[in-house]
């Protein structure tokens, strides 16, 4: 995780490759290191495979056969979709906001490197309350 953190710094750095992009589009260079975007970018980066994963886990799982069935009832796509897919995949879903949601309150150290101490999430407000008021109990 620290060492994907490093190599964002390095990324979205003043002389990185995102801002010599930007500079040879001729927007120039931006500070892109140290705001939420990127933030946003990095804590993305980093979950989206904990999500997507248990989500093709259970759409894979999902029986061909029903959604032949739904079309064959005369259900649009969007019908099949609502009626069949979605809650069918439910279960992958609730795995992978699980497997996300919790690992994203350990980003404290993140929101550091990345963010600048400019990002507040959970993790960082539970550990400077403790450690600005140094109640342990």
């Amino acid at each position: 995780l620290l060492l994907k953190a490093y190599a964002f710094i390095g990324i979205f750095g003043k002389y990185g490759s995102v801002n010599n992009f930007l500079q040879f589009l001729g927007i120039g260079r931006t500070q892109i290191l140290f705001t939420d975007l990127s933030f946003i970018l990095v804590a993305s980066y980093i979950s989206i495979p904990f999500m997507v994963l248990p989500i093709f886990n259970a759409l894979n799982d999902l029986d061909d056969n029903l959604v032949n069935a739904s079309a064959d009832l005369g259900a649009s796509r969007f019908q099949t979709f609502t009626q069949v897919i979605w809650p069918l995949s439910l279960n992958g879903v609730r795995a992978g906001v699980q497997a996300v949601f919790i690992p994203s309150l350990s980003l404290f150290m993140l929101t550091r490197l990345i963010g600048g101490n400019k990002v507040i999430t959970l993790g960082t407000a539970v550990a400077e309350h403790f450690l600005t008021t140094q109640n342990w109990g």
